[in-house]
């Protein structure tokens, strides 16, 4: 600060008669309303000025102090620049009404010579109100010759362009009024100017609708309740106006008009003086509200924020002499505004949530001598926010509005101290209190592992880390990771950009999970293995049930069913229904294909309401409505709020013990769904016999290509082959045409590596980094079938629930395979035999309906023999792709592995079920060794001509030739007709049908 005389605060800071407070008592205010002949401060006021004073004795941090609407802050704001001895102090105010108001307590401090705190002939300080924007140095340098200023935002903040920075030396206290303002902007850029003073924010609602952070260290807080103890406030009555539910809003404005009137008509209101007060949310509507109630004998004013002050004044003036019964409020009274004799509130439009309501509240609590208790009057219906618990409840709101709004700011005084918890903090502009998560983890065991978030990270997948805290109890870790994005369809860096993401890890030691925020699972995945857990083990798909089957679900949105067969045509490899109650649209013969994927619910909230709490009749709680869904193949557990680090950390406590309390209960699946969910896969079934890629994956532009660049092909031209290694493990293999091009190995976890260091890349594009071929397997995991009707799907096992019908001999057909040695498909056979292709060809070429037979029997088939009939007389031909098998035994019977390779060869033959990609494959296929066995070559050229430009109609048999099943046995041998009833249904998929030849 500049030399200067002893400032006015200073030399008068001296005189100041202060009578200290006692402690507080629930049975009433400790120190008395007046003492003698003359008044005192309230216990809170004195409290608040005590505690910032105490506070910048050791600190630096921007003091906030919390009361009620109408409990005295004015009074704190004057009395704190004696106590600090300041020089020049800077006030700044939302809105103009508070500004005249706190220019006059300023330029009088009528308060504190009432209480006597201050010499009845003490001159008050220089005050001067600011209402023009300061858009030069001199502006501000005029301001020296004044204690006192106090202005809008609007005038003083540099954040708007024609407003200079005050200079830094000029104010010693900062005291902001209405503080839960000082997230915006323009109250940042001031703080932010002048840094260096003391800064002391009041507000009586330290929470935001938006909850975004008051910037600030609580110092003192009075609550409400301790507000109505000591009598500063008065309780409040709300009085609910019953309407029609058929009203229109015409109707119901009328009803809650009427009812207000009569009410403030009554002898206790009237013997008082008490005035209305009406709220809406919008100008025209206010305009409607004043005729409408001056048409009901009761004449309003009507404030909005651009009545002219000397307007209001006159309105204010009128109300006070009863000249008009009350105001109606578009917002700009819902701060600082005082009016006692305000005591009856209509909310014709109520505020959507706790501050605002909170601050609404304010305007008729402020205590009026021999007064009646204030009464508030709404439509109970026209709620239905984040206040609809307060009107739906039956607790009186006495009791109830004082115990909602502590709560409120009791949490957000532990969230500030637990966000102030963090080591380190962030470096500006980020801050801990401004990060909300989204309500969305993957959940993991520990498994007693080792698990170190105290490990510096360095990058997490492509991005750079620049941010990494952790909460004072290890509980919570913070990433915050910076990445190089580039549109996927430019090569350039023209356009690239940064982009930001972030992590949240929670350890809940107790339960031995850790639950992960993230954007991508395999960076979660590397943030685990950088943090210690090397092979992160998902959540049993069991632990979401019984997490779903605790909550109190109220019905289904969204259901996701997981093909457990070989999905594809009509087959949906995944298959999602939305819309209301879906969840009783699921058929029972669904469950037959499907197991459960995803469900999304409405819960009451799993914070406060659980399914045992809605056992038999009872009434639930108090509780929002919210959404909450769960993912099995990710382990995820999800809801859309946005929420804070604090609360996003006692949510995920929350889901690991409702799970941890239904332990020793084993529901099948979600409640309310026949579906079955999926089982953590133990160990691999014996018998695999077809993989798939993972569908969602496929038809997007994927190119695969080997690590040394020789080759590239679409991911979609890969084929998949799977065998069982041994219980834990899988053995798969990629082909392209037959060829194998790649070779690894799947665990139980679903992890996928590479046999070899040659890996297959995964092109993505743009500045996605690309993923090796197991990468890709590990993240998209393929699924895999078994002999048994069961499929996995990375670590997860979907087991359906089989009621197959017998196959008919629409399926089943029998050949006596006389002369054919059945242990030879093409190799040369015993003498005076001959193998399976050859005896199958010569039943094809028998028939006088069939005009081409194509040999196809070498690497990168379609099938073994393709087989076209003649033109019907519709038009159409018949075309088989016949795939047959041999046997390792001597003589037929009913064995499994006689089945299952064929099989999977007969469900990937699908892929050329299409005449003109079929035509171009053969066309090929035949220049290249392939063999046209019957018909004439230039008539298969011309027909495939026909088939490229589109023409021509077919109608599609798969065919499976296996001369080691007895046909009559496949219907008794469970196994055996599953494996075939899952090649019929995908068959199907594809309007193809399914015949298999057997021996008879």
């Amino acid at each position: 600060m500049t030399d200067a005389p002893e400032s006015y605060f200073e030399s008068n800071k001296s005189t100041l008669r202060l009578t200290v407070p006692g402690p507080f008592s629930t049975s009433g205010q400790t120190v008395p309303a007046s003492t003698g002949d003359r008044a005192v401060l309230r216990r809170a006021q004195l409290g608040a000025a005590f505690a910032v004073a105490a506070h910048f004795s050791t600190n630096q941090d921007p003091a906030l102090v919390s009361m009620p609407t109408g409990s005295g802050k004015s009074a704190v704001m004057t009395l704190l620049p004696f106590l600090l001895g300041s020089e020049r102090v800077l006030i700044v105010t939302p809105s103009r009404l508070l500004r005249e108001q706190l220019e006059s307590e300023f330029t009088l401090l009528r308060v504190l010579r009432r209480a006597g705190v201050i010499a009845a002939d003490l001159p008050g300080p220089r005050t001067i109100s600011v209402t023009k924007r300061r858009q030069q140095d001199s502006d501000w340098e005029k301001l020296r010759a004044f204690d006192v200023i106090i202005g809008t935002p609007s005038v003083l903040s540099p954040a708007h362009k024609n407003v200079v920075p005050p200079p830094p030396d000029l104010f010693d206290l900062l005291i902001f009024d209405e503080a839960h303002h000082t997230p915006a902007p323009t109250y940042l850029e001031l703080l932010k100017t002048l840094s260096d003073a003391p800064v002391t924010l009041v507000t009586a609602t330290p929470l935001r609708r938006d909850k975004q952070p008051i910037p600030a260290r609580t110092v003192y807080s009075y609550t409400l309740t301790q507000a109505l103890a000591d009598g500063v406030l008065s309780p409040i009555d709300f009085l609910p106006v019953d309407v029609n539910s058929q009203a229109t809003a015409e109707e119901r404005d009328t009803a809650l008009a009427k009812a207000t009137i009569t009410r403030a008509s009554s002898k206790e209101h009237t013997l008082a003086g008490s005035r209305i007060i009406a709220r809406t949310s919008s100008v025209s509507h206010a305009e409607q509200l004043t005729e409408l109630y001056r048409e009901h004998g009761a004449p309003m004013g009507l404030i909005t924020a651009t009545t002219p002050m000397k307007t209001v004044r006159t309105i204010l003036r009128q109300v006070e002499d009863g000249t008009l019964r009350g105001l109606v409020s578009v917002g700009v009274l819902g701060e600082g505004f005082d009016l006692p004799r305000l005591k009856v509130a209509a909310y014709h439009r109520p505020h959507a949530t706790l501050p605002a309501t909170l601050q609404f509240l304010g305007r008729i609590t402020r205590i009026l001598a021999d007064g009646p208790t204030a009464e508030l009057l709404a439509v109970k219906e026209d709620v239905n926010d984040e206040t609809k618990d307060l009107y739906n409840s039956d607790v009186a709101w006495a009791t109830l509005v004082p115990a909602i709004a502590d709560a409120a700011v009791a949490d957000e005084a532990r969230r500030r101290e637990y966000l102030r918890s963090f080591d380190p903090e962030p470096i500006e502009p980020l801050s801990l209190a401004g990060i909300r998560p989204r309500k969305d983890v993957q959940v993991f065991r520990t498994e007693g592992g080792p698990l170190d978030f105290h490990t510096e990270l360095v990058k997490l997948g492509d991005g750079t880390v620049i941010y990494q805290g952790v909460d004072s109890g290890g509980e919570v870790l913070v990433v915050v990771t910076e990445h190089l994005i580039r549109p996927e369809w430019l090569e350039a860096d023209t356009l690239d950009r940064y982009g930001y993401e972030i992590h949240v890890a929670v350890h809940d030691r107790t339960h031995g999970l850790v639950f992960v925020h993230g954007t991508r699972d395999r960076t979660i995945t590397d943030l685990l293995a950088a943090l210690g857990l090397d092979e992160p083990r998902l959540i049993d798909p069991l632990w979401l049930d019984r997490l779903m089957n605790s909550l109190a679900v109220d019905n289904y949105h969204s259901v996701g069913m997981r093909s457990a067969r070989a999905a594809g045509g009509r087959l949906a490899a995944y298959r999602m229904m939305a819309g209301t109650r879906v969840g009783e649209a699921v058929l029972p013969s669904e469950t037959r294909s499907y197991g459960t994927g995803h469900g999304i619910a409405r819960v009451y909230d799993p914070m406060i309401v659980t399914a045992a709490m809605l056992a038999g009749d009872q009434k639930p709680p108090p509780a929002s409505i919210t959404s909450l869904g769960v993912s099995y193949g990710r382990a995820k557990v999800f809801s859309p709020d946005l929420v804070g680090l604090m609360e996003f950390r006692d949510w995920c406590f929350r889901l690991a013990f409702l799970a941890h309390a239904a332990a020793d209960t084993t529901p099948s699946g979600l409640p309310g769904l026949a579906l079955l969910s999926p089982r953590r896969l133990e160990q691999f079934p014996v018998e695999p016999y077809l993989a798939h890629l993972e569908t969602s994956t496929l038809g997007n532009g994927l190119h695969v290509r080997s690590t040394d660049c020789s080759r590239a092909f679409g991911l979609e031209e890969l084929a998949l082959e799977v065998a069982r290694v041994s219980k834990t493990e899988l053995a798969l293999r990629a082909l392209v045409d037959g060829e194998v091009v790649w070779t690894g190995r799947q665990t139980l976890t679903g992890k996928v590596t590479a046999d070899n260091s040659s890996d297959l890349r995964v092109l993505i594009g743009g500045t996605s980094p690309d993923l090796s071929f197991s990468e890709y397997l590990t993240e998209f995991s393929p699924t895999v079938f078994y002999t048994d009707g069961a499929a996995s799907i990375g670590p997860n096992m979907f087991q359906p629930q089989p009621e197959y019908e017998d196959l008919g001999t629409d399926v089943l057909k029998m050949w006596d395979f006389d002369g054919v040695d059945i242990r030879r498909e093409s190799d040369p056979p015993r003498e005076g035999l001959v193998n399976i292709k050859t005896y199958t060809a010569k039943q094809y070429q028998s028939d006088p309906d069939v005009e081409f037979v194509i040999d196809d029997d070498r690497a990168g088939e379609v099938a073994d023999l393709v087989v076209i009939g003649r033109q019907g007389p519709d038009g159409r031909r018949e075309v088989s792709l016949v795939h047959c098998k041999f046997t390792k035994s001597a003589a037929p019977g009913a064995r499994v592995g006689d089945l299952y390779e064929v099989a999977a060869q007969a469900s990937r033959s699908v892929a050329w079920l299409s005449p003109s990609r079929l035509a171009r494959r053969l066309q090929y296929r035949l220049r290249e060794g392939s063999t046209l066995l019957t018909g004439p070559a230039s008539d298969l050229e011309h027909l495939f001509d026909r088939w490229l430009s589109g023409a021509g109609q077919i109608s599609w048999t798969i065919t499976i030739v296996q001369p080691g099943l007895l046909t009559g046995k496949i219907n008794s041998s469970s196994n055996i007709k599953t494996i075939l009833s899952h090649t019929l249904d995908n068959v199907s998929q594809f309007s193809a049908a399914l015949t298999v030849y057997g021996h008879a």
